[in-house]
């Protein structure tokens, strides 16, 4: 097996991918939101205007989430390597018995 490092090189780990089951909240709030933009599409479809804010609001939201996810993933991302760093400088206290006295 490769490195983690060369798994996420060659495109085997994605982590901005991810997957829901079906019968998750993930999936019910997708749907709804779907099926709302459908029904707005519906209404909206005789009047440009109206049509096109709307879909310069998703094409924004759209934006906005891809923006966050990359904001949230860098501060996970290095959050856990400060967790990390703890845990390998701090080993020599984790091993002191004077430290469980």
């Amino acid at each position: 097996m490769q490195s983690m490092i060369e798994e996420l090189f060659h495109g085997n780990i994605q982590p901005n991918i991810s997957f829901f089951r079906p019968d998750s909240k993930y999936a019910e709030q997708m749907k709804a939101l779907s099926n709302a933009e459908e029904r707005l599409r519906k209404h909206l479809a005789d009047d440009a205007e109206c049509l096109d804010a709307l879909n310069t609001l998703t094409a924004s939201q759209h934006e906005i989430n891809i923006l966050t996810g990359i904001e949230k993933f860098a501060y996970g991302f290095k959050l856990d390597a400060l967790l990390m760093t703890e845990c390998f400088t701090g080993k020599d206290e984790l091993a002191d018995p004077e430290r469980y006295i």
